[in-house]
């Protein structure tokens, strides 16, 4: 199930600073946080990928845990720069998905996912910057 852009793992193991969006679908004011990475961790489940990111707020110093779940594909953006990568994070939406699939077990490699109509995805946005 690779569906992961080929130089994502790469810029998060190179990137200074990362911006990432919390919320689904609508870009935010949380994309413009400044953020360390501390660690990341990406390993793959039976309903699609999990990001795991470990990291600092520059401005406060506070660290935390942020994850991004049933992660179907990362793909990256075409305004990306060398300095700037830009990516979409593809996740499933578990509720929209159980709505429709409620009778079936949620198993990735069966998964009935269109990326054409965002019927059960929700677009995440993560920009790293060296």
């Amino acid at each position: 199930m690779r569906k992961i852009d080929s130089f994502f793992e790469s810029s998060l193991s190179n990137c200074n600073t990362l911006q990432l969006s919390l919320i689904p679908n609508i870009p935010g004011k949380e994309e413009t946080v400044n953020h360390k990475l501390v660690s990341y961790n990406l390993k793959e489940t039976v309903s699609g990928y999990l990001l795991e990111l470990n990291l600092e707020n520059l401005e406060t110093k506070e660290q935390y845990t942020f994850t991004y779940n049933d992660i179907q594909k990362i793909e990256e953006n075409r305004a990306s720069t060398h300095q700037n990568q830009k990516y979409y994070i593809y996740c499933l939406n578990r509720r929209l998905y159980n709505d429709k699939h409620s009778d079936t077990l949620l198993d990735g490699r069966n998964l009935a996912v269109s990326y054409e109509n965002n019927s059960y995805i929700d677009t995440y946005r993560i920009m790293t910057s060296k």
